[in-house]
């Protein structure tokens, strides 16, 4: 087994005073890129392995002013909110490496498989072997899955405090949020590039919610 990770990431928060409110600025953004190497057999032989690899990526940035009214008894905060994350992975498994490239460079038709009987009871088979022969993809054990994610996220918010008195006041605030997702994931055979039956998947959605 062997793993790999390397990741990190920054963050900047910037004010400013306008006597009558506060600007901050918050900036952070960070990513990382792994890898995971395994073998599933557990044996010199070079039969199952796996390859995982994965980076992801991510920005945000937010705006807050903040204040004071009504003679200091209004406290005010108002803000905005952006997210964003890209996350691309690539997983690669294996098991009997040669057997594609094997029934590839047979004679056409070499190789019967049974894959059942008909009415009578007699045997049905399908013939591998022979380059180009579509059943041979049904043996090839050498995968690559590519799950792929972008997000982005959009807010906006209030909140507000009252000062009834010094030991009483009352509060109020709401959020509205954004977010948008697109996925999509493909299964293929790394020797032949053909991808499996219904792939690729794709699929995206966006949502609001508010938020008292």
């Amino acid at each position: 087994m062997t793993q790999d990770f390397r990741g990190g990431g920054v963050s900047l928060k910037v004010e400013h005073d306008f006597d009558s409110f506060l600007l901050r600025s918050i900036t952070s953004w960070r990513s990382f890129d792994s890898r995971n190497q395994r073998d599933m057999d557990g044996s010199p032989a070079n039969f199952g392995w796996a390859d995982y690899r994965d980076e992801q990526s991510q920005l945000s940035q937010e705006f807050n002013l903040i204040g004071t009214a009504a003679d200091g008894r209004l406290d005010w905060t108002v803000g905005a909110h952006y997210f964003t994350e890209d996350s691309d992975s690539r997983w690669r498994s294996g098991l009997a490496d040669g057997l594609y490239p094997a029934l590839e460079a047979m004679p056409p038709g070499s190789f019967p498989f049974p894959v059942g009987v008909d009415p009578q009871g007699n045997p049905i088979y399908i013939f591998l072997g022979g380059a180009g022969n579509p059943f041979n993809t049904a043996l090839e054990l050498v995968k690559l899955y590519a799950p792929e994610l972008e997000t982005d996220s959009y807010a906006a918010f209030g909140e507000f405090e009252w000062h009834f008195t010094d030991a009483l006041s009352g509060i109020v605030g709401a959020r509205y949020t954004h977010d948008s997702k697109d996925y999509r994931f493909s299964n293929s055979g790394i020797v032949s590039g053909l991808l499996d039956p219904g792939y690729p998947i794709q699929a995206s959605d966006s949502w609001g919610d508010v938020s008292p």
